[in-house]
């Protein structure tokens, strides 16, 4: 039963009214796997950084609310449920270990006993006459056929050059006649390296059979001189039709199994249409083509290739589904190297985190901006040559600082530690690739891995292995901060890392009937270049036309990645509600907006927030929340409402029994007073002109109220005290 229940207080303001009971500790809301509990208490950032990383969302929140010169003696951290999370094979190695662990158990995969495979499925059954081209790994499987078909015959004057295997022969000159002519090119292939026999086997046709399995072609026949030139079609393939579609299927398989480092290769499906190749896990499988010609038909083959990353993904599916741990494991849009993990019942928690020990450098990483600041260096070292971006004063976003690297590394030139520009050494040979969402790639483009690092280290991040997330939460934000509440209700002001417009909508809504203040920060340039009333998208515009009195936002040049409203909780919440005003406050750790008068403007219409540098200090502006009261009021009027009804409840709980007489009213009366004497101690209220608090006479309370016993009819009357936070001063000097 809520304390409200027993005593309800309702305090008016002239300007806004809102009925709550508040504290002074903040909680943060975020999206997070890293416990199970609904809300945990934290006292100091050291413990923060048990449960999360110093790059995580929720440590940097944390990091800012104890920050300040003085703090909240604690915070919470609030869990979104998650019931699906979505992990990829980042970094795909031989001869290493990949670990996911689901609560306290630990699922590891050795990439050493996680074969690769391919697939293909070919769409109709091999006929008669077919020529098949098959390539693993870059080399033809089996021994090479090339059909030679001319458009037409040889004549006088032409001068016909084969090349095979990249390599020219000598110049065939037209003799006598087609039969003679095509006869005399067939015996000068027939001479080239590599070459079994070259036949005529049509008026206008040679077919070269090559001594080895491999890589061999017939490049191609040039024609010149003469009236005409005959051009050629090129067919060629390891595999003729034999006898059937299982037989020719077989045959293929069985030379495919006879390539170096493959396990096997199986046919299978009805109409044996699909052969499936597997090599050891150290090795690719890769089965470049699989095309068909001649004949009367042709089938056309789908080719799935499953890489390391593929086979790794794979293999910690079914070993996390094989440990019964209440999740199941699924491989997303096969092939892929990405699979997610879902709870068997919808809402039920559970913690998971990833490691990889690797045996060699990586081929593959991610780099992650964590954290966006003005005039910051970002420094990426790739192979001992560092490439730097610095932003500017005014700052930039997350996503700005990713694009910047990714431009600065794959350029062909860098400007070294001198200042001077020199041609880039991993130029062509590491790859960067931008995601758009403030994180790059990086890929190596030769066979050896790279060495990579970051600095700082607190504001961009290296992730390789296995890769969590994002995570994206599976109930409604209010539906899991009524499940927080109802386990713990000892927190007052509330912020969330998800800046998602509906997200905070939604808490903004919510948090007006509830006896909570929710701050949020915004960096959307709409709130600073458009005028009031022109704005209709930006958060600012929607909470001040929602006249929302609980919710405050802040503009920050980098809030998708910094959360200044929660340095401005750490700074303002420790002081007793009353005696504090939220403006002029200096946030530790927190750069300030650059903002012209005209962008104040534009922000103070809307009962927005700023940082800035003025007078030399940073400070913040103006302290109000969206609707336009000040948020001291807001804190100040929640505080003297805890406050009567604690005293007066205290009141009814320590006595064994308040009569219904003048004397019990007195009592309740005295409690009242004594929380507007604290209010006016500390400066909350002011003692001119006096509170005035008004209670019945026992004689005239209704035999109703009496029987029900219900005290009403309790008013009072106080005046706010106010703040100043600007000073005019006028005066006169004479000598």
């Amino acid at each position: 039963m809520p304390l409200s229940d027993i005593v309800n207080v309702q305090i008016t303001r002239q300007t806004q009214s809102v009925s709550a009971m508040g504290f002074g500790i903040p909680m943060i809301l975020g999206t997070t796997k890293s416990f199970n509990d609904l809300i945990r208490k934290y006292t100091s950032l050291q413990e923060v950084s048990v449960d999360f990383p110093a790059y995580s969302p929720e440590y940097i929140a944390a990091q800012n609310v104890f920050a300040q010169t003085i703090t909240p003696p604690y915070l919470y951290i609030g869990r979104r449920t998650v019931d699906t999370v979505d992990i990829t094979v980042e970094t795909p190695l031989p001869n290493s270990t990949y670990t996911v662990k689901i609560n306290s158990t630990n699922v590891t995969v050795d990439s050493n006993d996680t074969p690769q495979s391919s697939i293909i499925t070919l769409s109709a059954a091999l006929v008669s006459g077919n020529l098949i081209n098959v390539s693993l790994n870059g080399t033809i499987v089996g021994t090479v056929t090339s059909i030679l078909d001319f458009s037409g015959n040889f004549v006088s004057g032409n001068s016909i050059v084969a090349t095979v295997n990249g390599v020219a022969l000598t110049a065939v000159p037209f003799n006598t006649n087609q039969a003679t002519t095509i006869g005399d090119l067939a015996t000068e292939i027939a001479t080239a390296t590599g070459v079994a026999s070259a036949t005529v086997t049509a008026t206008t046709e040679i077919t070269v059979v090559f001594t080895n399995p491999g890589n061999n072609t017939v490049t191609n026949v040039v024609t010149t001189g003469g009236a005409s030139q005959p051009t050629v079609v090129i067919s060629e393939g390891g595999f003729t039709y034999a006898t059937s579609n299982a037989a020719t299927m077989g045959v293929i398989a069985a030379a495919i199994g006879a390539e170096p480092n493959v396990v096997s290769a199986v046919v299978s499906g009805g109409s044996s249409n699909i052969i499936t190749v597997t090599t050891t896990p150290s090795n690719p499988c890769v089965i470049n083509f699989f095309t068909v010609k001649l004949g009367s038909s042709q089938a056309t083959a789908t080719i799935v290739n499953y890489t390391l990353g593929d086979a790794i993904a794979n293999a910690l599916v079914a070993a996390i589904n094989a440990a019964s741990l209440g999740v199941t494991a699924t491989i997303l849009s096969p092939p892929s190297s990405k699979f997610s993990i879902t709870a068997n019942v919808t809402g039920t928690p559970y913690t998971v985190s990833v490691s990889t020990t690797f045996s060699q450098l990586p081929t593959a990483a991610r780099i992650v901006i964590t954290q966006a600041g003005a005039s910051l260096a970002y420094n990426v070292k790739i192979n001992g040559t560092t490439f730097t971006y610095t932003s500017p004063q005014s700052g930039n976003t997350n996503e700005e600082i990713s694009l910047a690297l990714v431009g600065i590394i794959n350029s062909s030139t860098y400007t070294n530690s001198q200042g001077v520009v020199v041609p880039n050494p991993i130029y062509g040979v590491v790859t960067a690739t931008d995601n758009g969402n403030g994180s790059f790639e990086l890929d190596t483009n030769v066979s050896t891995g790279f060495l990579v690092q970051v600095f700082p280290v607190d504001i961009m991040i290296i992730q390789t292995g296995l890769i969590i997330g994002p995570y994206v939460p599976s109930s409604s934000v209010v539906t899991d901060l009524v499940a927080i509440q109802g386990v713990n209700t000892d927190w007052y002001a509330l912020a969330c890392t998800d800046r998602t417009s509906a997200t905070i909508q939604a808490i903004a809504a919510w948090v007006e009937s509830q006896t909570l203040i929710f701050g949020t920060s915004s960096q959307d340039a709409n709130i600073i270049n458009e005028a009031p009333g022109t704005d209709t998208t930006s958060i600012a515009a929607i909470f001040n036309n929602a006249g929302y009195a609980r919710s405050f936002v802040l503009y920050y040049q980098d809030a998708n990645s910094v959360y200044p409203e929660c340095a401005w909780f750490g700074a303002v919440l420790p002081l007793t509600p009353g005696s504090e005003t939220w403006k002029f406050k200096t946030l530790n750790g927190i750069d300030y907006s650059d903002l012209s008068s005209a962008q104040e403007n534009n922000c103070f219409g809307k009962s927005a927030n700023t940082y800035e540098y003025v007078g030399g200090v940073g400070i913040t502006q103006n302290g109000t929340m969206a609707v336009g009261e000040f948020i001291d009021i807001i804190r100040g009027v929640d505080w003297l409402t805890s406050k009567i009804q604690t005293y007066v409840y205290g009141t009814l709980i320590n006595n064994p029994k308040v009569p219904y007489t003048d004397a019990g009213i007195t009592a309740i009366q005295a409690q009242i007073m004594r929380a507007l004497d604290e209010g006016i101690s500390n400066n909350f209220l002011t003692d001119n002109p006096p509170y005035i608090v008004q209670v019945p006479l026992a004689i005239n309370v209704s035999s109703e109220d009496k029987a029900n016993r219900v005290l009403n009819g309790i008013t009072f009357q106080a005046t706010l005290a106010g703040a100043i936070q600007a000073v005019n001063i006028m005066g006169t000097v004479s000598v």
